[in-house]
């Protein structure tokens, strides 16, 4: 079992999405080149599946569903403060990851510089 740790940009939303490889761990939210990037360590062979992932920003009021979510760092783009949560596996695995780039549903593909 081959394990990394992977970039995968993420789209300011309330609810991104991201096709990660089962078993899969985030750990660390950061900027890169002013765009946000959530830093997962993955099983590169795994099935993968859709985590789900929460942001809010600074004032917003919590929804019930991060009550029980991960908080895995803040950022600001902007005058704009955003916190960044992780709420787990959303479905059943649905097929292996061939490379070190991932497929997501609202977020790009994991990147390296």
């Amino acid at each position: 079992m081959m394990k990394a740790v992977l970039p995968f940009e993420i789209f300011i939303e309330d609810a991104p999405t991201l096709r990660l490889p089962q078993g899969s761990e985030p750990f660390a939210v950061a900027l890169r080149d002013g765009k946000p990037y959530v830093y997962v360590l993955v099983n590169e062979e795994g099935p993968t599946i859709k985590r789900r992932f929460y942001m809010v920003g600074t004032g917003q009021v919590i929804a019930e569903e991060l009550k029980t979510a991960n908080y895995l760092g803040s950022f600001q783009i902007g005058e704009t403060e955003f916190h960044f949560f992780d709420g787990g596996d959303e479905l059943k695995p649905s097929r292996r990851l061939r490379s070190t780039t991932a497929k997501s549903t609202t977020a790009a593909a994991p990147t390296t510089h």
